[in-house]
């Protein structure tokens, strides 16, 4: 059996940012949800520096705090997805690496505790 080989698509957005009247992140969410990925994390920057080498430490935080979303899966799963979420208002950077680590029957794992989440109410 070929391995199939995964990547990591990561989103730069602002967390206030809307497309409409719904925030970035919770569309690239719902449709992270609905595509079923091998895994999807959100998480706040602490800091970052951009093209004027200016530090942002600790004072990004508030209602529009810098954010990024990972998403792993196979390379053409997730080349699909960028081209649906690129036409959401506000989202900036994306980048698309190849990774290593992603055991064997994860996606598997990860498809159950979707199921288990949706009975719970929680999706």
């Amino acid at each position: 059996m070929e391995e199939q080989v995964h990547c990591l698509l990561r989103i730069f957005i602002d967390q206030a940012t809307q497309d409409g009247d719904q925030r970035v992140s919770e569309l690239v969410l719902m449709k992270a949800r609905q595509a079923q990925f091998v895994g999807v994390t959100i998480s706040k920057v602490r800091a970052d520096l951009g093209r004027d080498t200016k530090q942002n430490t600790g004072t990004v935080e508030g209602p529009n705090e810098p954010t990024f979303i990972e998403v792993i899966d196979t390379e053409e799963r997730l080349r699909e997805f960028r081209a649906s979420v690129v036409r959401l208002n506000g989202v900036g950077l994306m980048t698309l690496e190849r990774i290593d680590g992603v055991p064997s029957g994860h996606e598997q794992m990860v498809a159950d505790a979707i199921k288990r989440t949706s009975k719970l109410g929680l999706r």
